[in-house]
């Protein structure tokens, strides 16, 4: 029994070492909530992305997205921070490997603030919505065109589904980005 557990956790570690060892990507993008406001309904992201075998990879993100809520005529901004991390399957890819289809799926969590923490407004009203910790899942599907062995064109749409906040349980987004592949 020692044996079989000794070669369980080697062949796992190996597995292990060949996830870590595969080509790494290096991805920034930007995104938009509402096309009829882009600047003030605006997603930034980086990501880390990890390939596996067959076009599947891993993916540890950090997205700031931004928002603009108005009380009659006051802006009131909405700011979140989150972390990413998931995994996207390849569902299509050409023989040449330079366009492929991938869906992905992601635990997020991350902070949330209202208003830059101001819960007053100048005629006395208050904010309701409160700064906060939210968390939740990413769905996601992604259109990965590649430009050469190191530059990857990223168009992304996907949904996230968040608790723990006020501004809404339901986020769709949309994505362009470049991903740089390290090897």
């Amino acid at each position: 029994p020692v044996v079989a557990v000794m070669a369980l956790l080697a062949s796992h570690e190996a597995v292990a070492q060949r996830m870590v060892r595969g080509p790494v990507g290096f991805e920034v993008g930007a995104g938009v909530f509402d096309a009829r406001s882009p600047l003030e309904d605006f997603s930034l992201n980086a990501a880390l992305v990890i390939y596996g075998s067959g076009g599947n990879y891993q993916r540890y993100g950090l997205e700031y997205a931004h928002r603009q809520y108005h009380y009659q005529d006051l802006p009131v901004p909405y700011e979140s921070y989150i972390l990413e991390a998931g995994y996207s399957l390849q569902l299509l890819g050409n023989p040449a490997r330079s366009l492929a289809l991938n869906a992905g799926l992601g635990a997020v969590g991350g902070y949330e603030s209202f208003n830059r923490g101001k819960r007053e407004f100048p005629d006395g009203a208050r904010l309701l919505d409160k700064d906060g910790i939210l968390y939740g899942v990413r769905g996601m599907a992604s259109l990965e065109a590649y430009l050469s062995d190191c530059l990857v064109l990223v168009v992304q749409g996907g949904c996230t589904v968040l608790w723990g906040t006020s501004a809404g349980q339901f986020r769709p987004v949309s994505v362009i980005g470049i991903r740089y592949n390290l090897n």
